[in-house]
């Protein structure tokens, strides 16, 4: 598994967040955004995916690679919703 991650600082616990982003280039493997330590749904295939994740405990944004996630991850956006 690997992950790519950053703090961001507004992010608080509760607040319903909208994730934007593209995977292109897909080979294999698995990723998932995550907002707060939630994780949203698991993605394995190239196309624009939308999620609603409640922001859990942390400040961190990231996206986890799993099952060795081979592909490209572009035109991200984390907007507050709530």
């Amino acid at each position: 598994n690997a992950s790519l991650s950053q703090v961001i600082a507004s992010f608080a616990l509760g607040n319903r967040y909208r994730v934007v982003f593209t995977i292109t280039g897909f080979v294999a493997g698995t990723v998932k955004a995550v907002v707060g330590g939630t994780a949203g749904t698991a993605r394995a295939a190239n196309g624009a995916f939308i999620q609603t994740i409640t922001c859990g405990a942390t400040t961190t944004f990231a996206f986890l690679g799993e099952t060795l996630f081979t592909g490209l991850i572009d035109d991200v956006s984390v907007k507050l919703i709530s």
